[in-house]
């Protein structure tokens, strides 16, 4: 009797420690890796106009460097229930607050200069891209079920080079490195299509359309310190 409760007690402490691990320390790795990424992403943009090609006092610059800085404060907020909540719960006046800031940001990021305006585009993208991982990586359900069709892709994509490096090898008798390289890279590359062309297309979009209401609450969190 006491060998089962010993067991048991056991079990139930390997499983709450699995809990931690999956629904804690996970989601929360994936949190950190992002803020540094994002830190990392508003470094390029710091480059960019220590470089000249944009003032530091620009409202595009300060904009672009606001919506990063709102990306990483509230980068623990961005989860794919919030944004089912955001983009499709919300009410009126809250669409319409959120319109109106992403079209204050849309202005002054279009009043950059034609130098800037594509690089810091770049950038915003790249940032976007990064909490979309983050939206997918940061759920052990999502995250999974994205590694086994960015697999099931990688081995396809595989399967089909294979079948036209053999129809090559009867005609030439060998292969090119750069051919061989290009199939070793495939299952990586294809995480990067299954955001670009797969199921979880739309959520770089619907990320960038949150950008603004990041911005906003980062400039309101900043008043008080600014008073």
């Amino acid at each position: 009797m006491t060998l089962l409760i010993v067991l048991s007690l056991i079990a139930v402490g390997m499983v709450a420690m699995a809990g931690r691990v999956l629904f804690v320390e996970y989601p929360r790795s994936a949190v950190d890796a992002t803020r540094n990424q994002l830190f990392e992403i508003r470094d390029e943009l710091f480059d960019l106009a220590r470089s000249g090609a944009v003032k530091f006092d620009h409202p595009g610059y300060v904009a672009a460097r606001d919506l990063i800085n709102g990306m990483i404060r509230y980068a623990h907020d961005v989860s794919a229930i919030h944004l089912l909540f955001a983009n499709v719960m919300a009410n009126h006046s809250a669409k319409r607050l959120r319109k109106a800031v992403n079209a204050s940001i849309r202005h002054d990021l279009n009043s950059l200069p034609k130098s800037a305006k594509e690089p810091v585009d770049l950038i915003l993208a790249k940032a976007s891209l990064a909490l979309a991982r983050l939206v997918i990586f940061r759920s052990v359900g999502l995250s999974s079920l994205f590694a086994m069709y960015a697999a099931f892709h990688g081995l396809t994509t595989i399967c089909v080079h294979l079948k036209s490096s053999l129809g090559r090898l009867q005609h030439v008798g060998t292969e090119s490195a750069g051919a061989h390289s290009e199939r070793r890279n495939n299952v990586e590359e294809s995480m990067q299509e299954v955001i670009d062309h797969g199921p979880m297309r739309k959520v770089p979009r619907l990320v960038a359309r949150e950008a603004g209401r990041y911005a906003r609450r980062f400039e309101l969190d900043m008043l008080p310190q600014a008073a």
